[in-house]
């Protein structure tokens, strides 16, 4: 079953008539809630911060300390709602739609892994590119999570848990039935990343690994007509192939059910031939092949019209300073102010490595601090220095 979690989860109190005055008062993002506005979205009823009490049954609480009022509230008199935020406040510019980023966890990650931390930097690098889309963030969870659910609904994510429908005992041949549990990192399990399509709610949804960075403004692969965006890995790529394996930490795609009932009913029947892959048309041989990495160039080329996919170039999207796009360009000659999509995989994580010298990796390591640090200041927290005592510091989760 599939489970929804809004975050964050608030508890609201009966409501009392008569307009409930605004404070004045500032939440930890500066100007937020000083006025009787539409503060997170356009058609939010429109809240802000009044004194604890002051409105009796009217407000309700989300963390300690912090007291909002809802619909009737009004702008208090005599001047204490400050000039520079009364001048911005509950302005807004109308949204072309609502698109999701989503990430997978197939399991709780060790104390050492932080990627937690990659998941917070990547919400952060998304929201400071000004989409012109409403953008939710959602973290697509295996059953077996439990201990990063609640750090992450803290971040802002939407859970959304999901289980494949069956177990490798339930595919049709033998091939991939006894191959499938030990490709690629996660086998089976990463199958959950197809659970995108589900998501009709979204105009679009861009399915990101959770150690990836939006460098700059993305908002074309929302706005495209493709149905499907994607990149090759030409790295995992072999002469005898049709075409590349699909890099699996990216993809851009229109939701629709039936074609992951299509998915689904592929990977079922089991049609996956030693050899020649998917199919036998000589696409998915290769490591990962039988998962997503396969399976989606198989989707691509043959499963769907070549008119509904689009391959994009990967030394703009998806670079991760170790492949070539299309026309032979490496990725890691590509600056970092070309670089819309970051994926930290050659390149190692920001909290592996302090710095490295290669400029494309140096670049997108510069990219990821300045987000990071940006999300601390953003929480009224003193920003990280960087390795400064030669180690990583993790993000203080319980501050954010």
């Amino acid at each position: 079953m599939n489970l929804l979690l809004l975050a964050p989860v608030l508890l609201l109190l009966p409501a009392v008539a008569g307009n409930c005055e605004c404070s004045g008062a500032s939440g930890r993002v500066k100007g937020h809630g000083v006025r009787c506005a539409s503060w997170d979205a356009p058609d939010e009823k429109p809240w802000c911060y009044v004194d604890e009490g002051a409105c009796g049954d009217s407000t309700f609480e989300g963390n300690p300390g912090d007291f909002w009022s809802h619909v009737p509230c009004k702008d208090v008199a005599g001047g204490k709602v400050p000039a520079a935020a009364a001048a911005t406040a509950g302005t807004t510019t109308a949204k072309k739609g609502r698109v999701a980023i989503a990430i997978t966890l197939t399991k709780d990650g060790s104390g050492s892994d932080y990627y937690l931390d990659g998941a917070a930097v990547l919400k952060q690098s998304m929201e400071q590119t000004n989409s012109a889309w409403d953008v939710d963030f959602i973290a697509i969870v295996h059953p077996s999570v439990k201990t990063a659910r609640a750090p992450l609904v803290k971040l802002g994510y939407k859970i959304y848990e999901k289980k494949w429908p069956f177990d490798s005992s339930g595919i049709q041949k033998a091939h991939l039935r006894e191959t499938i549990d030990k490709s690629g990192c996660c086998g089976m399990a990463e199958l959950i990343k197809l659970s995108a399509w589900e998501m009709v709610q979204y105009h679009r949804v861009m399915l990101l690994d959770s150690d990836s960075l939006v460098l700059h403004n993305v908002d074309e692969l929302f706005d495209t007509t493709w149905d499907f965006l994607f990149t090759y890995d030409r790295n995992m790529d072999g002469s005898w192939s049709s075409h590349p394996p699909v890099q699996g930490g990216f993809f851009v795609l229109k939701p629709d059910l039936a074609r992951y009932k299509q998915l689904e009913d592929t990977v079922r029947e089991g049609d996956f031939r030693e050899g020649s892959g998917w199919g036998g048309k000589n696409v998915g041989w290769c490591y990962g092949g039988q998962t997503i990495q396969g399976l989606l160039s198989y989707y691509a080329n043959f499963m769907r019209p070549v008119s509904e996919s689009k391959e994009m170039d990967s030394a703009i999207y998806n670079n991760m300073a170790s492949n070539v796009n299309a026309k032979g360009r490496k990725q890691n000659t590509v600056p970092a102010s070309e670089i819309k999509i970051g994926h930290f995989t050659t390149c190692q994580k920001p909290w592996k490595v302090c710095y490295k010298s290669a400029p494309t990796c140096q670049g997108m390591f510069d990219h990821w601090w300045q987000a990071r640090r940006a999300l601390e200041t953003k929480h009224g927290m003193k920003p990280t220095a960087r390795c400064a005592n030669g180690a990583y510091e993790p993000i203080k989760m319980d501050e954010l």
